[in-house]
């Protein structure tokens, strides 16, 4: 073989080796974990309930707590499976005042708008829950959000309207909430929930000592460990019903994603 053919059977070699071993670190890259792309997604957010809806099979969450404003101690439990095309259901248990005690809350999600195609992620929800802001015997909400991410940001907005099976009581929320991801497993952010009265019969929001408002703000984080992300906000809560009170809330919860 000339000293040409060497040379030319040298770089085909060196080639072909460097491309084996790009294509090797391209196969061998760990994908992102199933619970690091829900928690981007805004899954694990305390207060705002995420666009995106059949991104996993299945996720839950767990959140416990204290809200000084109100004296009253928080915990609430979901599950959102997917059960096909843009429909997920949900369900899971709320602590009341009302009894001190956990009920059942259920409902649908679906999948209105996708970024991919629409340049936002959008989703509609009807669900019940045992409690709202002034329905202590509880309430059904219809819920409308947005969410998008930029880069490294994640932004998510809800519209919520809530009322009493007989109409009689009615309260509305605003949510608003923005991730900035840190690094492939930790989401940091902030996260805000308004509510307010609309309308309710005022006599007896006062009979029952209900509030016409409340709001809670502060940041929040999740953290993921293998299959699961570790949540906490804390912040400020403020609610009035015949006085206006502030105080602080601190949550903190697990979720998963399957």
């Amino acid at each position: 073989m000339t000293r040409r053919g060497l040379v030319v059977g040298g770089v085909l070699l060196a080639t072909l080796v460097g491309a084996r071993s790009g294509w090797a670190q391209d196969v061998e890259q760990p994908p992102t974990p199933t619970t690091a792309r829900s928690a981007e997604s805004g899954i694990f957010l305390p207060l705002t309930l995420g666009s995106r809806v059949g991104g996993e099979s299945a996720y839950v969450t767990s959140m416990s707590g204290y809200d000084s404003a109100r004296g009253s101690a928080l915990l609430e439990g979901a599950t959102e499976i997917h059960v096909f095309g843009p429909l997920a259901v949900r369900a899971g248990a709320v602590y009341t005042d009302a009894g001190a005690t956990l009920k059942p809350t259920f409902g649908v999600h679906v999948q209105a708008l996708r970024q991919d195609k629409h340049g936002v992620d959008g989703s509609v929800g009807v669900f019940y829950k045992p409690e709202g802001l002034t329905e202590g015997e509880g309430e059904v909400e219809a819920v409308f959000t947005l969410g998008r991410r930029v880069g490294r940001w994640g932004m998510f907005a809800n519209l919520v309207y809530g009322q009493d099976p007989e109409a009689a009581e009615r309260d509305g929320e605003v949510r608003l909430a923005a991730l900035y991801t840190l690094g492939e497993r930790t989401q940091a952010g902030l996260d805000t929930r308004l509510r307010f009265d609309l309308g309710s019969d005022e006599t007896k929001r006062r009979a029952k000592l209900e509030a016409d408002f409340d709001l809670v703000v502060g940041p929040t984080a999740s953290w993921v460990l293998g299959p699961i992300a570790l949540i906490a906000q804390s912040g400020m809560s403020a609610v009035r019903v015949t006085d206006l009170k502030l105080g602080m809330i601190a949550l903190g919860g697990i979720g998963a994603a399957f």
